[in-house]
């Protein structure tokens, strides 16, 4: 049996998702949009680069929906999940975004049917982009 693949469960390895990752690339490409200096704080910088990856993601147009998974936010901008729902957070207090639906394991898809094998599966929360502060 040498040389046989190992048997058993195989761990999953997980990935941001697709617009996620683009909407990434194109972040350091883009000018910083108006608005964006008027985001404060002490972890201004970091706050500053969520917002500015959520108007890449809705490509700059308000009241634009959106998911963002606060571990797949996490892996692309190197910090924990729970630092990625703290910032969200102030950009929600801050009038940037606002949470519509939050993310939650789930047993079901979209349409109400179970997903195969009965598995949970992590769901992102659901936002709607409100647009940057004017920057007076």
């Amino acid at each position: 049996m040498s040389g046989s693949a190992p048997r058993g469960p195989r761990k999953l390895r997980r990935t941001p998702h697709a617009g996620l990752v683009t909407a990434w690339r194109r972040c350091p490409l883009m000018p910083d949009p108006i608005g964006l200096d008027a985001i404060r704080g002490n972890n201004r910088k970091q706050l500053q680069l969520l917002a500015k990856l959520i108007h890449c993601l809705c490509d700059g147009q308000p009241d634009t929906r959106f998911f963002l998974g606060s571990v797949s936010a996490g892996m692309l901008l190197g910090k924990p999940h729970q630092t990625i729902q703290n910032w969200m957070r102030q950009l929600t207090e801050r009038g940037v975004v606002r949470r519509v639906w939050i993310g939650r394991p789930c047993k079901k898809d979209e349409r109400g049917k179970p997903l195969p094998g009965g598995r949970m599966t992590d769901r992102a929360s659901e936002y709607v982009y409100l647009g940057l502060p004017n920057g007076n």
